[in-house]
């Protein structure tokens, strides 16, 4: 037995020795940075600023323990539940805990219970103190523990639990109160000031193995379970594994930082609250990762309680607000209360330090012990922009190389002092494989170079052949210099000295924006604002293995050492996309561990070789570990929070449980606004949580996603309706969709009893008016009796008066009949028969339709010697008006040629112009406005000259398949005020050339598939088209055209084309 107890001994020392060593290595650990924090003040949740307590429910609502009450958040609004007493006046809250089905128990200053909600979703607080003795003192809750055995309340010197509805306590000794009860492992322990902890066993506080030493002078602040073990906190810093057998003599592990309360964070890390430094964050070999506090961002150091929620976000309750932080994030950052006051160019390490260019000068990352505010330092010597920064190996000999605005500065080592080297104006470098002593210098006005002299540099000045504003530079191992410019394209040259250099070509222009350019496997690759290219010869290409999901300008690209393509990209000049392709066979786009920073831009990029990913902006820096994953998609509740109709709320969205049932109110039939508030519990960010709606019966799709998590209708009509909700977090993972069903009920006039009234109503007005009907029938029976007498002989009077009218009207009929007959006859002696027109002409037709039975349109061939003159002629109006007119027309036109002798047509016109006017004034209608358009030719039959004048109507001449149009005079034939002599156009014909002449009546006529007008340019085509047939081919084409095109439509006008070919 001592031989065993002497090697239990050594191990306990050996392992003792091993976690010291493990401790002293987390002394000197340092942090990477801030994490991101949410701070809500008391202003925001309307209640007293200290938070004592907080819990989660089924639905992820957030609780918070506080003096005015319950404080719920939903992640919209914020609720307080109070406690009242018998005064009305509300109690501390100090405790708080989650049921696994639902029920928030409640721990105030005065009473204990829990929270309930009625049938209209209304929470309220429901006591069980009840069940104790009258002036039992409840002024001293601490904390609750839900267990498989009951919940527990711990209050002072009593612990109470609660089980199937029934209160059990259990009282300390007088002088040896308790002072903490803690659940771990599936235990209740209490700790006694007096003699130490104590676990439940058996219904029954029995002392715990060793837990003597855990009274007043080593407090217990915390038990929980953390990487397969049990782990103890006291007050003085010491945390224990209580679940090792040896852990009195070996796991105490001392000068950790006194605590106030722990949680377990996934069994990744450590989280220890304390009085006055904030949040201490440790992982599983309890080395410092975070240490959250005011410096960097925390909403005050004093840690009441602290909560880890479903997403893993950890809920601080402090004694001036509530902070919210993201402990599991990928990114952390270094801002200003970091010492970081400006934004970063560039980032790189030299000599294991590293080093930021920034637009004050240079700063460098200090992993010594300090405050936050001194992590980041300034280097000596530099105090104005830089932009790039650079470590360059000149064998032994490492320098690094700052671009600032006034030229190229060096530092030789680290801590050290900045000294100038070039007087440019730098971007950045790059060094030269084939001369390893050169590095060239890429500036806004070209580009140059500086030498390694093993000293220092030797400025070799600006390089001939280059202006551009050059602010990206790359070499490959054969010495080819890309350089990426900002308006002028991408430059490839070749540079191996000062004395010789050359610029091969220029690929891409400036309207790409600006060209960021990277070597992928050694393949240089540029972005622009169009996306990524593979540059093959001289020609960008876009890349066929790297695309992005959504086109943005790429800003900037890192190749990092786990192959992940690193890209930044501008999207409308105000949303930014910070992401990498995967190493993988798709080289799929991840971007989703920065949706937070859409809006913060990148420019700096910096694989550390360590896993880990450092990105500078305006905003200082951050930096990425991608081994820490984070799961954006938990899964999260969106519900109905509010149903208010007008401005009454009937249902306000508390349901404490998944069984309880959901009752609407029937909702009366009314114009009012029927108004839903919908909330979901995912805290990433909850400002930024989007929600659609759809409501049966209403909406036809989903609405538009939307921050607004309201929807309001109106003039609902009656009947069962469903509500659809459905929300999604800034990450783009929607919730699952929640339904709920109301019921408009109809007015009070479409009710059943309404209906009843109305039939009811219709028999008895049915009855009376039948029965009046009746009684009016047989009066209006007699009377019509007598009317029909008196009537019959009116009739037999007027239908003799009929018959008389009848015959005077069928005699008027007949002699106007026979008036337009001979108008008809008239018009049709006027007209050049087919034979004569025949004679005139080699080929010829007419098309002529007249409206009615007698046309105001008409067609006139006159042959004189080897003259012959013919026209079309379009008079106003149609019907016996027209034919009226078309005689007086066609008498003058006889009249001007035969008792005139005139010759040319415009002579012809203006004589007509007086004629007609002669006529209507010897009729004694010298005000009337009718007259003609007229289109007149005269063709020399020997030599092919056609002379032509006309009144409104012009003429084609079809030259095979070529139309020429000769205008006409605007004005007609009859009264005009501003009138002028009309003019003769003279053309000389070729051989089987057609002349075309034609009135309004076929261009203007409606019809078609659309019943539109004809117009000329489609008779234009129409003419072009059959141009190579003969005119009477044309002729009787035009006629079928006409007729199909009116068909289904009245004739409108008189139609008159007439064809002549010479």
């Amino acid at each position: 037995m001592k031989q065993g107890g002497m090697i239990t001994k050594a191990i306990s020392t050996v392992l003792f020795m091993c976690l010291f060593c493990v401790i002293s290595f987390a002394q000197n650990n340092r942090q990477l940075g801030s994490l991101n924090i949410r701070n809500y003040p008391s202003t925001e949740y309307n209640g007293q600023t200290q938070i004592f307590s907080i819990a989660q429910d089924q639905n992820g609502i957030m609780y918070f323990g506080n003096k005015t009450g319950v404080l719920l958040y939903d992640g919209r609004k914020w609720e307080t539940i109070k406690v009242l007493n018998e005064k009305n006046d509300s109690y501390e809250v100090n405790a708080l805990a989650a049921s696994p089905e639902g029920i928030i128990y409640v721990g105030a200053r005065g009473d204990l219970g829990y929270l309930e909600s009625d049938a209209s979703g209304k929470a309220h607080f429901v006591s069980i103190a009840t069940q104790l003795d009258k002036g039992t003192d409840l002024k001293n809750p601490r904390t609750i523990k839900v267990t498989n055995d009951g919940v527990f309340f711990y209050y002072g010197d009593i612990i109470y639990q609660y089980k199937n509805k029934k209160l059990k306590a259990w009282k300390s000794p007088e002088n040896d109160a308790y002072y903490g009860m803690f659940y771990a492992d599936g235990k209740i322990y209490a700790a006694r000031s007096a003699t130490g902890l104590y676990s439940l066993e058996s219904g029954d506080f029995k002392p715990a193995p060793n837990g003597g030493k855990y009274n007043l002078d080593e407090k217990i602040y915390s038990i929980l379970n953390f990487d397969n073990g049990t782990y103890l906190q006291t007050t003085e810093g010491n945390i224990t594994n209580i679940s090792d057998p040896f852990y009195p003599e070996t796991l105490v592990l001392e000068n950790i930082k006194p605590a106030y309360n722990a949680i377990n964070v996934y069994d990744k890390y450590f989280s220890s609250g304390s009085f006055s430094d904030g949040l201490l964050v440790y992982d599983r070999n309890f080395r410092l990762i975070y240490r959250i506090d005011i410096g960097t961002g925390l909403i005050d150091n004093n840690i009441n309680c602290q909560y880890l929620d479903r997403e893993g976000n950890i809920w601080v309750g402090t004694n001036k607000g509530i902070s919210k932080i993201d402990i599991i994030s990928p990114v952390s950052r270094f801002g200003i209360n970091f010492g970081m006051t400006s934004g970063v160019e560039g980032i790189c390490a030299f000599k294991g330090i590293k080093y930021f260019a920034t637009l004050s000068g240079v700063y460098y990352l200090n992993d010594q012990q300090g405050d936050h505010a001194e992590r980041i330092k300034k280097v000596n010597g530099l105090n104005i922009d830089c932009y790039g920064i650079k470590t360059v190996a000149f064998g032994r000999d490492t320098v690094l190389l700052v671009a600032a605005n006034n030229g190229v500065w060096m530092l030789r080592e680290k801590f050290g002092t900045l000294t100038l080297v070039s007087k440019c104006g730098p971007y950045n470098f790059a060094q030269s494989p084939k001369d390893p002593n050169l590095v060239f210098v890429a500036n806004y006005d070209g580009l140059s170079s500086i030498r390694w002299n093993g000293a220092g540099f030797t400025d070799e000045g600006y390089i001939n052949g280059f202006s551009e504003d050059i602010f990206n530079i790359n070499v490959q191992a054969d010495g080819t210099l890309w350089l990426g410019t900002i308006a002028s394209g991408i430059i490839k040259a070749h540079v191996s000295t000062v004395k010789t250099k050359g610029r091969l070509s220029t690929i891409g222009n400036g309207k790409d924006g600006a060209h960021y350019i990277t070597l992928i496997d050694g393949v240089p690759h540029a972005g622009n604002d169009n996306g990524l290219f593979e540059i093959r010869g001289n020609q960008l290409i876009p890349s066929n293995i790297y695309t992005f999901p959504k086109k943005g300008s790429v800003h900037r690209l890192l190749k990092d050492a786990s192959g992940r393509l690193w890209a930044i990209l501008v999207h409308d000049n105000t949303h930014y996309e910070i992401g990498f392709f995967e190493n993988n066979a798709q080289h799929s786009w991840n971007s989703i561990d920065f949706v937070r920073f859409s809006t913060d831009i990148v420019h700096g990029l910096f694989d550390d070789r360590g896993g880990s990913i450092w990105l500078g902006g305006p905003n200082g820096l951050m930096v990425y570990n991608p081994e820490i994953k984070k799961d954006y998609d938990p899964g999260f509740s969106c519900f109905l929070r509010q149903l208010t109709w007008s401005d009454s709320v009937l249902y306000s969205g508390m349901r404490f449980s998944k069984d309880q049932k959901i009752k609407f109110p029937e909702l009366p039939y009314s114009s009012k606004e029927i108004s839903f508030e919908a909330a979901a519990t995912t805290f990433y960010d909850e400002e930024g949580t989007e929600f659609s709606f759809k409501l049966d019966g209403q909406d036809e799709e989903w609405t538009s996603w939307s921050t607004n998590n309201k929807k309001s209708y109106t003039n609902l009509k009656e009947g069962t309706y469903t509500l659809h909700i459905k929300a999604r977090n800034i990450y783009g993972f929607e919730s699952e969709i929640a339904t709920y069903t109301f019921t408009i009920l109809p007015p009070w006039y479409r009710t059943i009893w309404a209906y009843i009234i109305y039939i009811l109503i219709g028999i008895v007005l049915y009855y009376f008016s039948v029965k009046f009907a009746n009684r009016r029938i047989r009066k209006q029976k007699e009377h019509l009796e007598e009317v029909v007498k008196e009537r019959t002989a009116e009739i037999v009077e007027q239908k003799i008066e009929i018959e008389k009218q009848k015959e005077i009207v069928e005699e008027k009929n007949k002699d106007i009949m026979d008036s337009i007959r001979y108008a008809k006859r008239l018009q049709d002696a006027i007209l050049p028969t087919s034979e004569y027109i025949s004679s005139c002409f080699k080929e010829s037709f007419v098309l002529f339709k007249p409206k009615d039975i007698v046309s105001g349109d008409f067609y006139w061939v006159r042959k004189v010697d080897h003259l012959v003159y013919f026209a079309v002629v379009d008079c106003t109006g149609h019907g016996v008006p027209g034919a009226f007119v078309s005689i007086v027309g066609n008498n003058g036109l006889n009249r001007a040629i035969k008792e005139f002798d005139l010759v040319d047509p415009a002579e012809i016109l203006n004589k007509l112009t007086i004629l007609v006017e002669d006529a209507f004034r010897q009729q004694g209608y010298s005000e009337v406005r009718d007259g003609m358009d007229i289109a007149l030719c005269c063709l020399n039959t020997q030599t092919g000259e056609l002379t032509y004048s006309g009144a409104n109507n012009p003429i084609y001449i079809l030259s095979g398949e070529d139309l020429r149009e000769i205008k006409a005079d605007k004005q007609p034939i009859g009264h005009f005020e501003d009138r002028k002599p009309f003019t003769s156009h003279t053309v000389q014909l070729q051989p089987d050339d057609t002349v075309i002449l034609f009135s309004d009546g076929f261009a203007d006529q409606f019809g078609g598939p659309n019943g539109k007008k004809y117009k000329y340019t489609k008779m234009k085509a129409f003419l072009v088209e059959h141009s190579n047939e003969s005119l009477q081919e044309i002729g009787e084409q035009m006629k079928s055209e006409f007729e199909n095109w009116v068909e289904g439509y009245d004739q409108i006008d008189d139609v008159c084309v007439m064809g002549v070919r010479y």
